[in-house]
């Protein structure tokens, strides 16, 4: 998603959760809302913007804030990595990565000279109304909550 679309609607998603039931994007009308996209559940990227977000989770919520976490890891996946990092927020499974792909962060990717498809590690600011208000991309994995707080305590 290109950041020209900052103060745009959000695109709505429904997705399996690790809640052992569906979220929907709309259930967090009326609130704050921080989706950060990451690209697979043990790397180590994923591993320290999960524990960022950990981190500072009690301090966005005092903010009015929820945060989801989405990659397209299986249910199974989720829940190891939620029991092994003691996670307090769901991550959400976009397997078909349709989501990914509605907000701009499905890519394709090289590594070690191969290219591949995958997320890009990017995070999402969305106020009460449902518009976006931040697109975090380019940062080391634990910049995208404290620039997500920078965000929320400006609007």
């Amino acid at each position: 998603m290109d950041e020209k679309l900052i103060n745009l609607k959000a695109p709505a998603f429904t997705l399996p959760s690790s809640e052992k039931k569906p979220i929907s994007s709309r259930d967090y009308r009326g609130k704050l809302l921080v989706v950060f996209f990451y690209e697979k559940d043990g790397t180590s990227s994923s591993i320290l913007e999960t524990e960022a977000f950990k981190d500072k989770y009690w301090e966005l919520v005092d903010e009015n804030a929820a945060v989801l976490g989405i990659s397209n890891d299986a249910m199974k996946s989720h829940h190891r990595f939620i029991e092994t990092h003691d996670l307090p927020y769901p991550l959400l499974s976009d397997m078909k990565h349709e989501v990914a792909e509605n907000y701009g962060v499905w890519l394709q990717k090289t590594m070690y000279g191969k290219q591949h498809w995958g997320m890009e590690q990017v995070t999402f600011v969305i106020d009460k109304d449902q518009i976006i208000r931040g697109i975090l991309r380019n940062l080391k994995p634990h910049e995208h909550v404290e620039k997500s707080l920078e965000i929320i305590k400006d609007l």
